[in-house]
């Protein structure tokens, strides 16, 4: 009798561990799954064996609940996003910046205890960086917690205890065409907001931009937090093409990943690592921006014959070549810093761009392989390899596999959306394109391909 119970109860149990809940995202995507983890900031549910999280920023509903999310995402005017976070908004400051004199960006504080985020070339090398509050307070950067020249962000450390700090989002669940809030800091030191719209994703050999139509006005305006509609941080504002009023913004999942990475140096210490390569690399990055890409070369072997391993020189060294359609001698680069940083992923897809541009499908495999296996839920992996089965291999269900697989991780990869929506189309599966062209749209994905355009009017 008792062996009958408790079976009994085994199967009660594995009946309530199968059960899905049809989570609603606000996006107006359902994923049908059983929940594996429910915490306060996320849900994680089983999707194909796999553990995926969905933040409650994204989340609508849970089954018929919505009573966790309906007060707290809400969506705000940019007057109210302004005057819950001006305060957090800060003008930063860098004497002796490259060693020629004075830069000024903009920063927000994101923890209580002092933590600033900025673009690192608001900083260049400079060990003197002054942060002022919106109160006439100034206050020094005491430490560099970490920074990443190649990604263009910097966080500093200023004494701090009690903070007001803004609150960050989701930049991956970005809709086309949502409301961005930029507050940022004019030339008489007064706080003023800028507004607009988002537009799509950038990938530029391996660093990620959201693109976005933000009228930029005057210069300055670098590292300044762009909010979404719910008065979150989603990304640093970069740079800013007066004439298209195209901006450029860092998105803030990109930075998310180095929070727990504590470098802890001193401004002394930050300027050392930021030697004269560094100085030179940045500057031939400007050229290269340009267009003068000569001028460019000159400064990046200047940089590489005082530093050989300077990744950031070899980087953008490749994008030159690139550029200038010197594919090997790109390839050549980005090699080398995988030499030196052979657990960093993205630089395979890096050189994995390049190999498939070249039709090099043989090293393209083995990079992008190389990619999963250093990171297994790296989703652009996936979207390469469906792309790669798709046209080159031949093989349609493989590249369904892949592109599934990618979107699980990243709901918002165009490439794989864009595959999934041409096959389906050939399988004359309408519900399905329409449900991939929906989450395309939602995700600001640009529908340029004439075959993904002709598979959507197919089913029209």
């Amino acid at each position: 009798m008792r062996k009958v119970l408790f079976l009994l109860a085994l199967l009660l149990v594995f009946s309530q561990l199968a059960y899905s809940e049809i989570i609603t995202l606000k996006n107006g995507k359902t994923i049908d799954a059983p929940i594996l983890e429910r915490a306060e900031e996320y849900i994680k549910v089983n999707i194909g064996g796999v553990g995926v999280k969905y933040y409650m920023d994204e989340i609508d509903s849970v089954g018929k609940d919505k009573s966790l999310f309906k007060n707290n995402y809400s969506k705000k005017t940019p007057s109210e996003i302004y005057n819950e976070n001006a305060s957090a908004v800060v003008m930063v400051g860098a004497k002796g910046f490259f060693d020629t004199g004075f830069s000024i960006g903009v920063g927000s504080v994101i923890s209580q205890d002092g933590l600033v985020v900025t673009n690192y070339h608001v900083l260049g090398d400079s060990n003197d960086v002054s942060i002022a509050f919106d109160n006439g307070s100034i206050s020094k950067a005491i430490s560099v917690a970490t920074f990443d020249p190649i990604r263009d962000f910097c966080i500093l450390k200023v004494k701090g205890s009690d903070l007001q700090g803004v609150e960050l989002g989701d930049s991956d669940n970005l809709k086309k065409g949502e409301a961005l809030t930029v507050i940022t800091i004019d030339s008489n030191d007064k706080h003023k907001i800028m507004t607009g719209k988002y537009l799509y994703q950038l990938v530029d050999l391996g660093s990620r931009y959201l693109m976005a139509e933000i009228p930029t006005g005057e210069e300055g305006n670098s590292g300044s937090p762009v909010f979404n509609e719910c008065g979150k941080v989603i990304g640093i504002y970069t740079r800013g093409d007066p004439e298209s009023n195209l901006a450029s913004i860092i998105p803030i999942n990109d930075i998310k990943e180095y929070l727990n990475v504590d470098k802890n140096l001193t401004m002394h210490e930050f300027k050392n690592l930021s030697d004269q390569a560094v100085v030179l690399s940045t500057k031939g990055k400007v050229f290269m921006l340009r267009g003068e890409y000569q001028k460019a070369l000159d400064y990046f072997y200047q940089a590489l014959s005082i530093n050989p391993e300077c990744s950031l020189a070899s980087l953008v060294l490749a994008q030159v070549y690139i550029k200038m359609h010197e594919f090997y001698k790109a390839a050549n680069e980005i090699n080398k810093i995988i030499q030196r940083f052979p657990d960093e992923v993205h630089h395979y897809m890096t050189i994995a761009e390049i190999y498939r541009k070249n039709f090099m499908w043989d090293d393209f495999l083995i990079a992008v392989n190389k990619a999963i296996e250093v990171d297994p839920r790296y989703s652009d992996a996936y979207a390469e390899l469906s792309l790669y089965y798709y046209i080159v291999g031949k093989s349609i269900d493989r590249a369904i596999v892949e592109a599934k697989k990618c979107i699980s991780f990243k709901p918002s990869n165009c490439t794989a959306l864009t595959i999934l929506i041409e096959i389906y189309g050939q399988k004359n599966d309408c519900v399905l394109v329409k449900k991939y062209r929906k989450q395309m749209e939602d995700y600001g994905c640009e529908i340029t391909k004439e075959e993904t355009i002709q598979a959507i009017q197919s089913c029209r």
